[in-house]
């Protein structure tokens, strides 16, 4: 009989360190929160002018780093130990709109507590549960719609994935910004840990996003097969092994909005942020739908970004159709409920190397509701019919396996509207 443990996952620990940021707790709207120490992000109300904001930043004893692609919004630098008065200086004046720390995010992620590795037929069970193969006689991908993994890393060379992953058709590499976008050569997405074009893995011990892609949209070539297997994956690699800043992830969230993604996965969470859901309501303004894991860390609340009300909530569900024991539904005092489970149990799928495996999570279970809704915009492009993303998302909710006496339009509280 399998005994499930739950571990509250802060660091992954590998031959050596993986994030070299020095990181804190600090107190933030009466919480405690993981940050980059010494570093602030400042969002300035609008008709400021530069010289106004760069006042108002070296008067509280901050030193700006940066603007960022956010528009009003800075990176800035303080004494790390002045951190928390600093913030509240910049948020009491009438030209801030807020200021908050970097904060760390972490990945969705379980150690693999479920047993070994399976053949591909079995480790895939979920595939069968949501019946994905009846849905591959209507579409499989050949409407290319754009999932956006902002996760790890993704590995661009594996059989499984190569093919599908995306190109940013405006662009050359060429040495040069061709696309215009800010970005010099994004040939396939952005590295946004380290500043480049190259969004693969530093080492096969960072396999997160890896995984979570091939759930989502694996080819299917050699080992293991996606959701939609013949979408797209735009590879934005914004977490350092299972931990990214906030600064890091609104900016590839913003890309992915900017460049093309119909949908953005996000198989990570923390606490709330501002310039989170901003970035958040900024992509679904722009018609993208955002799918993100619950969190694995039950009974805590679940996590931003997932817990905003633009984000699909995705929870884990078990070969039983029960909710996993680690996956988060209960929603935070000021945020949303959960909206869908996915199976986030022993599932199989790619990671660096050319290998696979098989890993439990609210991170695995999110990609299967990203490749589920990738396959519906799919179907509508290729046959030319206009959608939106409030449309997509009701077509998810209103087609759920309710479980527990729930199911659209009733929503249990564990499972929300069901089982995709």
């Amino acid at each position: 009989m399998k005994r499930y443990l739950i571990y509250f996952l802060i660091t992954v620990i590998y031959s050596g360190p993986i994030f070299a940021r020095d990181i804190t707790v600090y107190t933030v709207r009466g919480r405690e929160t993981r940050a980059v120490r010494g570093e602030l992000i400042v969002r300035f109300r609008s008709g400021l002018s530069d010289a106004e904001r760069e006042a108002i930043i070296e008067s509280r004893g901050a030193v700006k780093v940066r603007d960022l692609r956010t528009p009003g919004s800075v990176k800035v630098e303080v004494p790390g130990d002045a951190l928390e008065s600093i913030m509240a200086a910049l948020e009491a004046d009438p030209g801030v709109k807020y200021a908050e720390p970097n904060m760390i995010f972490t990945s969705q992620k379980l150690p693999g507590i479920y047993g070994d590795i399976q053949d591909l037929e079995s480790a895939q069970w979920g595939l069968a549960r949501v019946q994905a193969p009846s849905a591959w006689e209507v579409d499989t991908g050949s409407g290319k719609a754009v999932i956006a993994v902002i996760d790890s890393g993704i590995d661009l060379t594996h059989p499984d994935l190569s093919e599908n992953i995306w190109r940013n058709p405006f662009e050359e590499a060429d040495g040069t910004d061709t696309a215009g976008n800010g970005y010099e050569d994004d040939i396939y997405g952005w590295n946004f840990v380290d500043d480049n074009n190259n969004p693969n893995p530093p080492n096969t011990n960072e396999n997160h996003g890896t995984h979570v892609a091939g759930i989502a949209a694996a080819s299917g070539s050699l080992g293991a097969v996606g959701m939609s297997w013949g979408n797209l994956i735009m590879p934005l690699r914004a977490l350092a092994g299972s931990e990214g800043t906030t600064v890091d992830i609104v900016e590839a969230i913003e890309y992915a909005a900017d460049n093309g993604a119909d949908v953005i996965n996000m198989s990570l969470g923390g606490d709330k942020n501002l310039l989170l859901r901003d970035a958040v309501n900024y992509a679904y303004g722009k018609g993208v739908l955002i799918v993100a894991a619950s969190g694995n860390t039950h009974p805590l609340p679940i996590a931003y970004p997932a817990a905003y009300e633009n984000v699909i909530a995705v929870g884990a569900s078990d070969k039983d159709d029960l909710r996993a024991p680690f996956s988060c539904y209960i929603p935070p005092t000021h945020g949303y409920r959960i909206d869908l489970v996915a199976p986030g149990v022993d599932i199989y799928s790619t990671l660096p190397g050319d290998t696979y495996g098989e890993k439990p999570g609210t991170s695995m279970a999110a990609p299967f509701v990203a490749g589920l809704a990738s396959l519906i915009i799919s179907y509508k492009n290729d046959r030319g019919i206009p959608w939106s993303n409030d449309e997509v998302w009701r077509i998810l909710i209103q087609n759920a396996d309710g479980l527990n006496g729930g199911g659209y339009p009733v929503r249990d509280d564990e499972t929300g509207y069901g089982r995709i």
